[in-house]
């Protein structure tokens, strides 16, 4: 090990000064470059290689957060976002190893049916996944597997003989799958209006039920202009 120091570059030289902590840390450093990065064959390590053998390794948490940031990872934002909201990087990387490479939908169905706590399952979605309505949906009490296993479901429309889309067909369906989740009624109907205007009986109880959650004035409006059926005018009243 103390050999590979000597044909070291002048960057790694430099990112090893950064490694402030301790030796040990600076170790994990090297044995890293050693394994994964100094061989003839770095070119075959995949991302997804890397990022199991820092997953896999015994490394220790300030070691795999320096390596993941500024070697396998540097233009990574979300971890950044992440870690700030309290992530562990172990959490992260068993994401990033199961989840590399794949589809959004297919991302969040590995993430709902993965081992990691519904807590990081709630931090990553939240860093991961551009859902506007999410902040929302985690004040409602929904739970986080419930909502993952609802935005994985491939709910299309119906075609008929000429290739048409049998209108309402995908209503139904939606309305079918989220009558068979594990919620209360009033996060059905959160969810449904966010696709659909409801009746007005059932804008009622949405109503009702926002005005209730634990939300700030602004973010309340917000909401609202998100369902439909319900209209924010300028002087912050809100129709439907």
């Amino acid at each position: 090990m103390i050999g590979e120091w000597q044909t070291l570059s002048k960057k790694d030289k430099l990112r090893m000064s950064e490694i402030e902590d301790s030796d040990g840390e600076k170790l994990d450093y090297l044995k890293y470059k050693v394994d994964m990065v100094s061989n003839d064959d770095e070119d075959k390590k995949t991302m997804k290689d890397k990022i199991n053998y820092l997953y896999n390794s015994d490394f220790s948490t300030r070691s795999k957060e320096y390596i993941y940031q500024n070697i396998i990872a540097k233009q990574d934002t979300n971890f950044r976002k992440y870690k700030f909201s309290g992530g562990n990087i172990n959490e992260y990387l068993k994401y990033r190893g199961l989840t590399i490479g794949k589809k959004e939908k297919d991302k969040v169905k590995l993430l709902q049916q993965s081992t990691l706590s519904k807590t990081d399952k709630s931090k990553i979605y939240e860093v991961e996944y551009n859902d506007k309505n999410f902040r929302y949906i985690k004040e409602s009490g929904l739970d986080i597997n419930e909502y993952l296993k609802y935005k994985s479901a491939d709910i299309k429309s119906d075609k008929n003989k000429y290739g048409k889309t049998i209108y309402g067909s995908k209503k139904k369906k939606t309305l079918k799958y989220i009558n068979s989740m594990k919620c209360n009624y009033n996060q059905r109907l959160l969810l449904l209006s966010m696709q659909y205007k409801l009746d007005s009986k059932q804008r009622n109880i949405v109503a009702n039920y926002i005005n209730n959650m634990k939300l700030t004035k602004y973010e309340k409006l917000k909401l609202y202009s998100k369902l439909k059926g319900f209209k924010v005018k300028k002087n912050g009243e809100v129709t439907f």
